[in-house]
């Protein structure tokens, strides 16, 4: 049982500190240069450019490194089956069902609203274009055949992934 005292606060202050830029750096992304948004005015702001490149040079490796720096000890205080069972329910699930629901529906909304195809159904989308069972549109204007994809949800692909090739 951990002790009150074994509590790393600066550790809490620095994932604090890390979600405040991934926030900033988000929202900032619909005002600043090189970014890309469903909607994007002619202006930008300049300097958002610049805290856009320091930003995403460190602060989700800072996460992966606080997540790596703690796997090896609650691997051994729960013992690898426990440990990968828990990673499943905790990250697994919330993966698969963005993957299967979520992801495919923010998709469909880009590939109607954004895309220079006709119209299709969503079940229509679902099955021949975001898993690629029809054939590839003529002029694809995708960044990859099929649409399939994690999206937003990459980290949790990548915490997954890591935690069982480590235990």
């Amino acid at each position: 049982m951990k002790k009150e005292s074994d509590h790393l606060y600066f550790i809490d202050n620095i994932k604090i500190a890390l979600i405040m830029l991934v926030v900033a750096h988000h929202a900032g992304q619909a005002y600043g240069p090189g970014g890309w948004w469903y909607f994007l005015d002619d202006e930008s702001i300049n300097w958002l450019g610049r805290f856009f490149s320091v930003n995403a040079a460190f602060f989700m490796s800072m996460f992966f490194f606080l997540s790596a720096y703690f796997l090896p000890q609650s691997i051994a205080r729960k013992g690898p089956k426990r440990f990968l069972k828990e990673r499943l329910i905790r990250i697994g699930i919330p993966l698969l069902l963005g993957f299967l629901v979520i992801i495919p529906i923010l998709m469909y909304l880009y590939y109607i609203n954004f895309r220079d195809y006709e119209p299709i159904s969503f079940f229509s989308y679902y099955v021949n274009i975001f898993f690629g069972l029809g054939s590839e549109p003529t002029n694809w204007s995708g960044p990859s055949w099929p649409d399939m994809q994690f999206g937003h949800l990459w980290f949790l692909e990548h915490l997954l992934v890591y935690a069982v090739v480590f235990s």
